[in-house]
């Protein structure tokens, strides 16, 4: 399974990090071993990153969440078992249609499945965002919680915006990559912008699932931004990003605003959930707050903290 794995946490004894999750004889076995092979190998990938020893495991908790520490020079990310599980079952038992049958029969992956793998990604690299930033809040981890006792703070809320936009470009770049690899003449920028709409589609799923969605939303409170302004910037980036690298110029606020449209109504559609309904009458009652609150916070050159996007801008650069 991870022996490797099991013996540098043994070799860390914490008894802070939650236990090894043993998922050999579980339903999903086969998906965890996948999962965990392919983001093992990716988190490799990124030594050039400063993240180098780096191991990823799941622990035995249910809840939908993840986190990164550091511990003894040992970069760590851990899945719950419980996201996994959630979001397994998420994608197989609500299908999501997207009613564009002439753009599904030319991928190579359903909707569904797409959106499933999206989700997986934008977790680990959100969570890898923490460990490149490596602040003085890794060694005693970071995930996503908000209790009522904790009070603002404006570097967890850029650090978390931060971790945020690099997920997104990595999204992102997977995307464009996707549709690098698909071979058909009917590659044309309707087909993209369908992509980048299943894309939005999973993050909505993805973030209004986490427990901070029922919070009213709030500015300055908490640790983590409330989830309907972290969905905003992370739906923005992947548009933006995509945009300019399939068609040379940045998304405009209506091509902005008809993708989150039409990601909203697949996601309405398949799960006749209130968060979809919330978060959009949140977004269009609240945008200048929204805009305002992510225009205060500086994602590029910020020169107290250390940014994950920062680190990928000069990497991109080499």
């Amino acid at each position: 399974m991870y022996s490797e794995v099991e013996k540098i946490l043994r070799r860390l004894n914490d008894p802070n990090l939650p236990e090894l999750y043993d998922f050999e004889d579980t339903p999903f076995a086969h998906e965890f071993q996948k999962i965990f092979d392919f983001y093992s190998t990716t988190l490799k990938g990124f030594s050039d990153y400063g993240i180098d020893p780096a191991i990823i495991y799941f622990n035995i908790r249910r809840s939908v969440n993840a986190f990164a520490c550091k511990r003894d020079g040992v970069f760590i990310v851990s899945f719950n078992c419980g996201t996994i599980v959630h979001l397994i079952k998420a994608f197989e038992q609500t299908l999501f249609d997207s009613k564009q049958p002439q753009f599904d029969s030319i991928l190579d992956v359903s909707p569904n499945k797409l959106m499933y793998q999206l989700c997986l990604h934008f977790t680990l690299y959100h969570e890898m965002a923490h460990l490149i930033q490596d602040s003085r809040y890794l060694s005693n981890g970071l995930k996503e919680l908000n209790k009522s006792e904790h009070k603002f703070d404006k570097e967890r809320h850029l650090l978390e915006l931060d971790a945020d936009q690099f997920s997104s470009l990595c999204i992102a770049t997977h995307i464009c990559q996707y549709l690098d690899r698909i071979d058909s003449p009917r590659i044309n920028f309707q087909l993209t912008e369908y992509v980048i709409t299943i894309a939005v589609a999973a993050m909505m799923v993805y973030v209004l699932s986490f427990n901070s969605v029922d919070h009213k939303l709030y500015y300055q409170r908490y640790y983590h931004p409330h989830p309907s302004i972290r969905l905003s910037s992370i739906s923005q980036t992947v548009i933006d990003y995509t945009y300019q690298d399939r068609n040379g110029r940045s998304s405009s606020s209506k091509e902005r605003s008809n993708i989150l449209v039409k990601a909203a109504n697949i996601v309405q559609n398949s799960t006749k959930s209130d968060n979809v309904l919330n978060y959009v009458k949140t977004l269009v009652e609240n945008y200048d707050g929204i805009k305002e609150y992510l225009d205060s916070f500086t994602l590029i050159n910020n020169k107290e903290t250390r940014l994950a996007t920062d680190k990928w801008n000069e990497m991109a650069q080499k």
